[in-house]
């Protein structure tokens, strides 16, 4: 923990293959309320797209200069879905602490 440090300059070159499926494995591998995993992520390489999340970031330069962004959501629309393929009653769904293990999750 001591060494943990941020960057926040980087190379225009492409991550090594493999690699982002690495982080978001060891992403599923945090702790998580509930064990729900009430997250997703979506990669964003689009140069364009960058720009723009970087202009919602208060224009941090490293959100539009990184070659892979990776957005971590709060995502209570996956539960929905596993509950719908299972016929299941997902109750408690629309509540504020849904949102927030759901953002905690995302988070963590």
């Amino acid at each position: 923990m001591l060494s943990q440090r941020s960057v926040r300059a980087y190379l225009p070159d492409a991550l090594p293959q493999g690699t982002a499926e690495r982080i978001v494995a060891a992403a599923q591998s945090a702790a998580t309320s509930s064990n729900l995993q009430t997250w997703s992520v979506v990669a964003v390489e689009d140069l364009a797209r960058k720009a723009r999340l970087s202009e919602v970031a208060a224009s941090q330069r490293h959100v539009r200069e990184c070659p892979l962004l990776l957005v971590w959501l709060a995502d209570l629309s996956r539960l929905d879905g596993v509950a719908a393929r299972q016929s299941a009653v997902l109750d408690g769904a629309d509540y504020l602490e849904s949102f927030i293990v759901a953002f905690v999750d995302a988070a963590l």
